[in-house]
């Protein structure tokens, strides 16, 4: 049984990603005609409002293909999971105004942290399946090819000027080049990166003794190809150039300066083992497994009571504003 509070959640979520795909074509729609309306678009041949309906309704029934799966295999919250899904809920809850947004549309505190809950539990049983220990674990030998096509690690400093009425670019670039020279002639980025963030030594954070495992370089950043979550539009130039090479790059598109120095991600096996084991795991069987949970919500026999989601409109759905 999926509740109504869990519907309207399932059907703002369908919404936000109807309204995603439609801004993110731009062959198809212009978001930025004038009087716009994407309650007047269709999508795969539906109306917006239908279109967003059945993908709320396919939400929902992918919600009790997870839970029959996690039941089935045994799979459960462990306390960081927990603890994990309070501290995210809460955080958005707070802090992005949740608490504003989901209650006025019938969606409860608990009935939010339910459905975050639910998605550890995917995400341990899709672990389950392709971790070291899964039955269908992905070679160390793949993983490492993933990493290395779509990841690199790097030294890097921005200036985004995009909110700027005059910026002046050529004196940012020329700041830029500045901390090129004195990076080529022996200066650490570490000092440089404190330097242009202003930070002082005394402003350091105590050194705590966690368990967990840190990278080496704290300074290094990863970006990674259009696949990956921390994509950078800038990545075959970056993938270039060669290891310790120091480039400036003046995107004037997006209105941002970089000064970008090529590390080598395999020096540390923090970042395949640690930082982007979750992330390189997706990228080998994320669509293989969505493909399998999309076929079971295929044979999935449910039935909808149109009356109920009925009273959850997608032209009445409030996010604020």
């Amino acid at each position: 049984t999926i509740t109504s509070a869990m519907y309207s959640y399932y059907l703002i979520l369908a919404d936000t990603a109807a309204k995603n795909l439609i801004s993110e074509d731009t062959e198809n729609y212009d978001t930025s005609a004038k009087g716009f309306d994407y309650l007047k678009q269709t999508i795969d041949g539906k109306k917006y409002s239908d279109y967003v309906v059945d993908e709320a309704i396919k939400n929902c029934a992918r919600a009790i293909v997870y839970r029959n799966i996690c039941k089935e295999n045994n799979i459960t919250l462990s306390d960081e999971n927990t603890a994990n899904a309070v501290y995210q809920a809460q955080y958005y809850w707070q802090q992005y105004g949740y608490s504003a947004i989901l209650p006025a549309n019938g969606v409860s505190y608990e009935t939010y942290l339910e459905a975050i809950k639910l998605d550890y539990l995917a995400d341990n049983y899709f672990k389950s399946l392709y971790g070291k220990e899964g039955e269908k674990a992905v070679g160390d030998d793949e993983l490492q090819k993933l990493m290395d096509e779509n990841y690199i690690a790097v030294y890097a400093l921005s200036k985004d000027y995009s909110s700027e009425t005059s910026p002046k670019v050529e004196d940012y670039v020329s700041k830029m080049e500045g901390y090129k020279k004195r990076l080529e002639h022996g200066e650490s980025f570490e000092k440089i990166y404190k330097e242009y963030n202003e930070i002082k030594d005394e402003d350091k954070k105590e050194e705590t003794n966690s368990d967990k495992p840190a990278p080496k370089d704290e300074y290094i950043s990863i970006v990674g190809s259009d696949k990956t979550e921390v994509e950078t539009s800038h990545f075959e130039t970056i993938k270039a150039m060669a290891l310790g090479e120091i480039k400036i790059i003046s995107d004037t598109e997006q209105k941002v300066v970089y000064l970008v120095v090529k590390k080598d991600i395999n020096s540390d096996s923090y970042y395949r083992d640690e930082y982007l084991a979750s992330d390189l795991l997706y990228l080998a069987r994320g669509e293989e497994f969505e493909n399998a949970v999309e076929a079971k919500v295929n044979e999935l026999e449910y039935t909808v009571s149109r009356f109920a989601i009925g009273q959850f409109k997608v032209k009445n759905i409030y996010y604020g504003y």
